[in-house]
């Protein structure tokens, strides 16, 4: 004959888990992904650095499309020198696309859109000016072995009718293949720290991506990387 402590363990067999015990479950697997997540994601300075990546990216490939689509010289331009400057936070963040007008004799490069800016705290790093980042000490940052083969020029974006003022560019022909074979695109996080000074506190916080002749890119995540594909 069974005793009560059996039937009562049998019971608890037959009804399974309560609604308390589910939600319990639930919420310590909510929190681990959590933490897994945060731990993959290296906090947010990893995440802005990936999304500043995945927002770059897509501007060259929209910027070679349009290349194609027009057949029609094309760049992806990044706001530079702060001697015409309008717009502080713009700089070495202010991102956008223009195509040279084929309805013109002249070199004419008219905006494809209003532009954009990466994530607060990321900036782009060009190898032509490395005093623009420096390190928490005040140090130039060191560019590694990485060549961005970005130029400048002064351009009226994102409207023609405005002031040009001094754009580092990137370039594809009427064909979409990249002028800048082999070069990089590479951002670094850092904040503010002048008129046209940038301060990293975190030297291995870098991201970006290499360009290929056909228009693709090659993410990479470190110095490594970068010294890897050159």
């Amino acid at each position: 004959m069974m005793n009560s402590k059996q039937k009562t363990f049998r019971q608890c067999l037959r009804r399974g888990f309560s609604m308390v015990e589910l939600l319990a479950v639930i919420a310590i697997i909510s929190v681990m992904a959590v933490l897994i997540g945060v731990a993959l994601g290296g906090g947010n300075e990893s995440v802005a650095l990936g999304n500043a990546q995945r927002i770059a990216s897509s501007i060259f490939q929209s910027a070679r499309s349009v290349a194609v689509l027009k057949q029609t010289p094309t760049r992806v331009i990044i706001y530079g020198d702060n001697g015409s400057q309008t717009d502080p936070s713009k700089f070495l963040r202010y991102i956008g696309v223009v195509y040279d007008d084929p309805d013109t004799a002249a070199v004419d490069w008219v905006g494809v859109n209003a532009g954009t800016y990466l994530p607060e705290g990321v900036y782009f790093m060009p190898d032509s000016r490395p005093s623009s980042l420096v390190d928490a000490t005040g140090g130039n940052m060191q560019s590694s072995n990485f060549n961005n083969s970005s130029s400048t020029d002064n351009i009226s974006f994102p409207v023609r009718s405005g002031a040009a003022e001094n754009f580092y560019y990137y370039e594809f022909d009427s064909n979409g293949m990249s002028e800048n074979p082999g070069g990089t695109f590479v951002i670094h996080s850092g904040r503010k720290s002048g008129e046209d000074e940038v301060t990293v506190d975190n030297e291995f916080a870098v991201a970006g991506f290499a360009i290929r002749r056909i228009g693709g890119v090659t993410l990479f995540n470190d110095y490594e990387e970068i010294d890897a594909l050159n």
